[in-house]
């Protein structure tokens, strides 16, 4: 180290400031705060070189002295540092660990809703042939791909309905889609407790309005009166039911970016293996997770490149996960290390 001058006893005050808030720096600190701290204590280290009261002069600070980034600027007053050529200014040293965040991952994490076998009954308008049914499940998040139930195509009973059993499970509600058509149409969206309670449906919704539905049915059973006459269900052709996973959200607090190590493991030999991935940041101000950037799709050869690395600015977010949208590749799993910076 350089053999510093006498030091004044504001200068040593002032040091032993920043001192202790080098000594107490966790992963809930900025970045720009740490070089600040970091600028401070070289200053006050090189007016001391100077000798006396900070102000003014000029100082020779060897190789072997420590000089944050940015040292230069504190408080708007600006003084030069000279650093010796063979100095190195490394700011990625405060970069937290990569740490396993998610491990084994084979699914993707969207949310599918069970479905009974459907069935017939009298006393409905239903013609007696075969019927074809698709329900999808929504959340906070969105509407899951289509459920094709055991049963589908059933021939209704003459003037008769058909009956959807469906569990509720973390679902808010459902959108119920039935026709004759091979592709049904949309009849209309049910709430989780209508379902739970039984529900009927009497009307088919329109183009401006939900379908009529009554209470009175089946309890966990949504019974289909009439058709469905709007858009096919094979337009629901992404999954957005997303369901945050088991795994603890990654802390973002006080980090300006989150990296993220994908890699791939292979137990067979699947066919151009990848996964969508869409990232999702705990805003701090209501706690609840939102999408904040486009869905990404990687691709891994089964050879060499079987990891990849992303990286997202998670300025004033406090968490993050990163989820699974599409998965493709029997006998691939994936894991993902984090760290932050």
């Amino acid at each position: 180290m350089a053999a510093f001058g006498s030091a004044s006893a504001a200068q040593t005050s002032a040091l032993a400031r920043v001192d202790a808030k080098l000594a107490a720096v966790d992963d809930a600190v900025s970045l720009d705060s740490y070089i600040q701290w970091l600028g401070e204590k070289a200053l006050i280290q090189q007016a001391i070189a100077a000798g006396g009261g900070g102000g003014g002069g000029s100082s020779s600070i060897t190789s072997n002295t420590a000089i944050a980034y940015g040292a230069g600027v504190v408080n708007g007053t600006t003084q030069r540092v000279a650093i010796a050529s063979d100095n190195s200014i490394n700011i990625g040293a405060i970069a937290s660990a990569s740490t396993e965040y998610r491990t084994a991952i084979t699914a993707p994490d969207i949310a599918t809703p069970t479905v009974g076998t459907i069935t017939t009954a009298a006393g409905g308008s239903l013609l007696a042939v075969a019927h074809h049914v698709r329900v999808v499940g929504v959340n906070a998040f969105g509407r899951s791909l289509p459920v094709i139930p055991a049963g589908n195509g059933l021939t209704a009973t003459a003037s008769g309905v058909i009956r959807i059993p469906i569990t509720v499970g973390d679902f808010t509600a459902f959108d119920i889609f039935m026709s004759t058509a091979a592709d049904p149409l949309y009849l209309g969206r049910i709430t989780a407790a209508q379902v739970t309670a039984g529900s009927l449906i009497t009307a088919a919704a329109t183009a401006s309005a939900n379908c009529s539905q009554s209470a009175g049915g089946t309890a966990g059973t949504v019974e289909c009166r009439v058709l469905g006459t709007q858009r096919a269900a094979s337009t629901d052709s992404i999954g957005f039911a997303f369901v945050i996973p088991a795994a603890g959200a990654v802390n973002c607090a006080g980090r300006k970016n989150i990296n993220l190590d994908i890699r791939a493991t292979f137990t067979a030999s699947p066919v151009v293996p990848s996964i969508t991935v869409v990232p999702f940041f705990l805003n701090p101000l209501d706690s609840r997770y939102y999408q904040a950037d486009a869905a990404r799709t990687l691709y891994f050869n089964g050879f060499d490149s079987n990891q990849t690395r992303i990286v997202y600015q998670v300025d004033g977010n406090t968490g993050f996960h990163l989820l699974v949208r599409e998965f493709v590749g029997v006998g691939a799993s994936f894991d993902i290390r984090s760290s932050t910076s």
